[in-house]
């Protein structure tokens, strides 16, 4: 058990010279895995689970809340959802006159690509908000430099 990292710190170390660089690899590639796992593990866990989860819970009828209005919302982000993902779905078939695609998912699809646009004109409001929010203070912070010497 103690074999396997003493083994790859040897060969770890071969990296330090030219010539035996290349036994170094399978070490690097190994820390490199070892790295990408621990930071995916973490996203998926961190924020895909608890999203997940989040919107599983609007869903929950025993959840306080008004019943038709926690159905509704959930019902609005289920179909968001739903056509997103359709709209990234690329599938048409190759006819002679060119590619065809399927009415019902270009039709679902659009409807996603709705979705898409309010979410990033809600996220550039949110980004302009906090910038004029920015603005707001420096002004005022420089108002208030100024008018100390005045």
């Amino acid at each position: 058990l103690t074999l396997v990292p003493l083994l790859l710190g040897m060969l770890l170390l071969m990296k330090l010279s030219p010539r035996t660089a290349r036994l170094g690899n399978p070490a690097m590639a190994f820390m490199v895995g070892a790295g990408a796992a621990v930071a995916v593990g973490g996203a998926v866990l961190g924020t895909l689970f608890p999203q997940t989860q989040a919107s599983i819970n609007l869903f929950d009828l025993e959840a306080g809340g008004i019943l038709s209005e926690r159905i509704f919302e959930a019902s609005i982000i289920l179909v968001g959802t739903l056509t997103t993902l359709i709209y990234f779905h690329f599938s048409a078939k190759a006819t002679p006159s060119g590619p065809q695609g399927n009415r019902l998912v270009d039709i679902l699809g659009g409807i996603g690509q709705v979705f898409i646009a309010i979410t990033f004109g809600v996220l550039f409001a949110g980004v302009y908000a906090a910038a004029m929010t920015a603005l707001v203070e420096r002004l005022s912070f420089l108002w208030n430099f100024i008018t100390l010497f005045f």
